[in-house]
């Protein structure tokens, strides 16, 4: 009895709360953004369309005045690089596909050979590569106080000389090209804030195979403070002001506990997938600034979000939310308007990026729910056909996935379920997501009513 009594109070509170969120407006979880660079084999400029952005992009590589090039998924580019020999037969081995994450269209970056009229199979040496789109307003929108926006993209270095690990900023603007992520355009007279918000590679030189957590703000790169100043580990305060030369502890440079490493080399040979995934708590921390968190997973690990923590609590410097204040000075923490960020940009020497993604959640950043929740018939639309699924499957469904009302996967198909159907209803690529009619919200809350009933006897 006390079972069923818990059953009858929580599913009758996910009516409840179904009810709410109907009203409320759409679910949490949204894919904000997705590139995947679906323009065929071409170059990037002009191209655009991608969900979450608008416009079209623009690129800039110092070595090719055409810029970027877009890839077609399940082809090699024909750069050939000196680290692996035979069996790879010297070349860069990455194609767009990846094990662990789901993708599509094709992948951009540095150009190959034959795009630049070489033979395949030659040097794929340009130059410094930065490219922009702009951000849809829609998207700018969502960054609220106290909201959580994650990121990911998918990056390759193109070639084993003079190469870096690509950094993505979400901002006011763009970096100054040829800049390798140094500077980020600031002139107020012109409208240019130079303010943004993301990570990856960046100066100086000491960084650039390394992957951690980056702001800009009035044109100027900010990362975690305590890093190297005159070859002193511990006495730099995170404000990035100059490249540096050769060498390992340049000013600026961060202590390996600070960062993650790049991986160029996997099982295939040169051309290792790295796949960056980041998370923006805005205005979250203590004094209300923002937090910016940034991993790197291989291709070869599980994408979960409690494996994302587990990397920032080994590593913490790797989240602002743990930069402290020291020898060197304050904690140099963001603290940005992010109300102003209208553009995605990237910036760096020889790289591939592929599978951009922003979204509210973990799973969606990862592209495991590009599907819509609380479908179970995958016809792309969540409707009462969906409800008589989960209704039918209601206690039982163990092991089950969507397709028998189980969405989450865990245990039976119970309350999270039925709260997750009746939120995700009428949305779908065959109907709007909009509230639904009051006819149909009592009926399925008089379906749930029956299922608690069901439940009880």
């Amino acid at each position: 009895m006390r079972g069923n009594t818990s059953w009858q109070a929580v599913l009758g509170l996910s009516v409840v709360t179904a009810c709410f969120l109907f009203s409320a407006g759409p679910a949490n979880a949204v894919l904000l953004v997705y590139e995947p660079f679906d323009y065929g084999d071409d170059w990037l400029d002009g191209k655009g369309g991608a969900l979450g952005t608008v416009g079209t992009w623009e690129s800039n590589d110092t070595g090719l005045p055409d810029g970027w090039r877009v890839h077609p998924q399940g082809q090699l580019t024909g750069v050939a690089v000196d680290v692996y020999v035979p069996p790879t037969g010297g070349l860069n081995m990455f194609d767009g596909t990846m094990a662990n994450l789901p993708t599509s269209g094709g992948f951009a970056g540095m150009a190959g050979p034959e795009d630049r009229g070489m033979d395949y199979g030659t040097d794929g040496g340009t130059g410094n590569l930065d490219a922009s789109i702009g951000l849809d307003p829609s998207v700018t929108a969502t960054f609220q106080s106290n909201t959580t926006t994650w990121f990911s993209f998918v990056s390759v270095h193109a070639w084993d000389r003079n190469q870096g690990a690509p950094q993505f900023m979400i901002g006011t603007d763009t970096t100054t090209a040829g800049s390798r992520g140094l500077t980020m355009v600031h002139d107020p007279d012109l409208g240019q804030i130079g303010n943004g918000i993301g990570g990856g590679g960046g100066a100086p030189r000491g960084n650039l195979f390394y992957i951690y957590p980056q702001y800009f703000e009035s044109g100027l790169d900010n990362h975690a403070p305590g890093g190297y100043v005159g070859d002193v580990l511990g006495l730099h305060d995170g404000l990035q002001v100059g490249y540096v030369g050769t060498g390992a502890t340049g000013d600026g440079t961060l202590d390996n506990s600070q960062r993650m490493s790049w991986v160029s080399t996997d099982a295939d040979g040169f051309g290792a997938a790295n796949i960056v995934v980041g998370k923006i708590e805005w205005d979250a921390d203590t004094g209300g600034e923002d937090i910016i968190s940034l991993v790197r997973f291989r291709e070869t690990e599980t994408l979960s979000e409690e494996a994302f923590d587990a990397l920032i609590a080994a590593q913490p410097d790797l989240s602002s939310r743990n930069w402290q204040a020291g020898a060197w000075g304050g904690s140099n923490k963001p603290n940005l308007d992010q109300s102003q960020f209208d553009t995605l940009n990237f910036s760096m020497l020889k790289f591939f990026i592929d599978e951009i993604r922003i979204a509210t959640t973990f799973q969606e950043v990862i592209g495991l729910s590009l599907g819509t929740p609380g479908d179970t018939n995958d016809d792309g639309v969540v409707d009462a056909a969906d409800f008589i699924i989960l209704k039918k499957n209601f206690g039982g469904g163990a092991g089950g996935d969507a397709t028998v009302g189980n969405f989450d996967g865990l245990g039976t198909v119970d309350w999270a379920d039925l709260s997750t159907l009746m939120t995700q209803m009428g949305a779908g690529s065959a109907a709007p997501a909009t509230t639904p009619e009051p006819g149909t919200l009592g009926l399925l809350a008089i379906g749930a009513a029956a299922v608690i009933r069901r439940r009880r006897s």
